[in-house]
């Protein structure tokens, strides 16, 4: 409920989809990850980012990360795991 109560949320999470549309085909070293991963953060709205736990370590190492990320391109899971770093970061 909380992801589309505030307002844009919706605009935000289709230009967060655009960008990650974008990355396809992309290595992991595009330039494109950063402000893609810091996009995605943004979109979230901050009782929801509050809210989600993440485990200790690298999500990739689970078999449910790892499986997670295989559905996407390199810079796609690339900026994927940005965000997460950047909302564990935050959360510290």
């Amino acid at each position: 409920r909380t992801l589309d109560s505030e307002p844009g949320a919706v605009e935000r999470a289709y230009a967060v989809y655009a960008r990650l549309d974008e990355l396809a085909g992309s290595p992991a070293d595009d330039p494109r990850v950063e402000a893609t991963a810091q996009a995605i953060v943004a979109a979230i709205p901050e009782p929801a980012r509050k809210a989600i736990r993440f485990p200790d370590g690298d999500l990739g190492e689970t078999g449910f990360g790892a499986a997670f990320y295989a559905d996407f391109a390199p810079a796609q899971a690339a900026a994927i795991r940005r965000a997460i770093e950047l909302m564990k970061e935050s959360t510290a």
